[in-house]
């Protein structure tokens, strides 16, 4: 009988966990109305390598901003290749806001296969062309700039 009543508690805590488990929110980004602007900026992971352009850009257009916010967060799963062109360490952050709060985060990879990272939403995802050109535009710098090195 012992066993029985053993049985029932580990069934009625594991029922808990998994209904505790399926109410959890995995993807804890922002809604997008309360994106109220974002600040990009460029970074080395090899302080020996040339630096990258420098793209700093704080965008305080809400419009915009959600934008970005919206294509980066549509963008699909990484899928992975064999083998990526030459990564240099170099990546692009953007921090999104809501208000004077951090509302999410980014991590872009200009090299190598130009994945992203969102902060809290797994798994990498995968950028293209088309994602670039808007994010460009959106910051109001060339295209280019957010690739190359700085000028010597």
């Amino acid at each position: 009988m012992r066993q029985l009543g053993d049985v029932r508690c580990v069934l009625l805590v594991g029922g808990i966990l998994v209904l505790v488990g399926c109410s959890a929110d995995p993807l804890r980004v922002a809604d997008h109305a309360n994106i109220t602007g974002l600040h990009f900026t460029t970074s080395s992971a090899f302080p020996g390598n040339p630096p990258p352009t420098n793209v700093d850009v704080m965008l305080t257009d809400p419009t915009l901003s959600r934008t970005i916010y919206t294509a980066t967060l549509a963008l699909p799963d990484f899928q992975g290749h064999v083998s990526c062109p030459v990564d240099l360490g170099y990546s692009h952050t953007i921090t999104f806001m809501s208000g004077q709060s951090v509302a999410a985060t980014a991590t872009l990879n200009p090299g190598g296969c130009r994945e992203a990272t969102i902060a809290g939403a797994p798994p990498e995802r995968q950028t293209d062309a088309a994602y670039w050109a808007l994010l460009a535009q959106s910051l109001g710098v060339e295209e280019s700039a957010l690739f190359s090195l700085a000028s010597p």
